[in-house]
């Protein structure tokens, strides 16, 4: 054997590790915006306030088709979608769909969809969604280096999602603290710079089939008008969505209601994260033991 074949067998790895389909971490999403442009978005939301099925149903949209005018064309975290979408299928035998819940203190967990327009005129575009756990919101609220920390991360983004819980808007012991924690969250991230005049937001209200039952449309209303009239123009894009994923059993309320016009505003326009995605550090646990023990969770 000659010395060039023995450099050459040197430099193969004994094993090549394969991406097995589950969630991306930020070296995958970088790898996916170094070959296609692509919408990257965040997610942000208090603990159950429906992110990850927001996520699922989305992948359960396209498993029926054509979905807001779009087609399905690939996926690299198919299997991640459906660990996420198994409790919510007949074969789990639960009594009624549930969604897995992005486990605490596990960061952000990326998903990758890529669409293409129904008519076949546009080229494939690449959306990557990202779902930060309840635990990380938290924090953020009440930690001005946990927010300062996401400055690279929320730069880097085409849009971020806030989501209020409908449920808790229903509760009348729940409903105020729902109502600000969400807007206090955009003002922290708007004063320290984190977001500006070049962010674009998503104000979103999950469950609204909560709102529709208990008949606080009006009150919800007020809520998304309240954050919009107080950010709008601090920001490039400010929305607002009513969306209620999975309606519970027996409501009025399609399924998948308000996510159509929640996809196509990801969609649209296509912006290719221009930073390198940093490290977000992970939240201290003696603060989390501390704000649990304050809050009595």
């Amino acid at each position: 054997m000659t010395d060039t074949e023995n450099e050459i067998t040197d430099e193969v790895p004994e094993w090549i590790s394969l991406h097995t389909g589950d969630a991306l971490n930020g070296d995958g999403l970088e790898n996916i915006g170094a070959a296609h442009p692509m919408q990257v978005v965040m997610l942000l939301g208090p603990k159950r306030v429906g992110k990850t099925t927001l996520l699922a149903e989305f992948h359960n949209r396209f498993l029926c088709g054509p979905f807001a005018g779009f087609l399905f064309a690939g996926s690299l975290t198919l299997p991640g979608f459906e660990h996420r979408c198994y409790l919510s299928r007949t074969t789990s035998r639960m009594e009624k769909p549930d969604t897995r819940r992005t486990p605490l203190g596990s960061g952000v967990h990326y998903f990758h969809l890529a669409v293409r327009d129904s008519a076949l005129n546009d080229p494939i575009r690449h959306v990557v969604i990202g779902d930060a756990s309840g635990e990380r919101f938290r924090t953020l609220h009440m930690n001005r280096e946990d927010v300062l920390s996401m400055k690279p991360l929320l730069a880097a983004m085409g849009r971020t999602v806030f989501m209020v819980d409908g449920r808790h808007l229903a509760n009348p012991v729940k409903k105020q603290q729902a109502r600000t924690r969400a807007r206090v969250l955009v003002r922290s991230l708007i004063e320290t710079e984190v977001l500006g005049a070049d962010s674009m937001i998503d104000f979103v209200i999950s469950k609204w089939d909560y709102v529709v039952e208990h008949q606080i449309e009006d009150f919800a209303e007020a809520v998304l008008k309240e954050a919009q009239d107080s950010y709008a123009s601090a920001v490039r894009e400010f929305a607002i969505h009513r969306v209620s994923a999975r309606p519970s059993i027996g409501s009025k309320l399609e399924k998948g209601f308000g996510m159509a016009g929640l996809f196509q505003a990801w969609v649209r326009p296509i912006r290719t994260p221009h930073i390198k995605l940093a490290k977000v550090p992970e939240t201290s646990r003696s603060f989390l033991r501390n704000v649990g023990g304050q809050n009595g969770s």
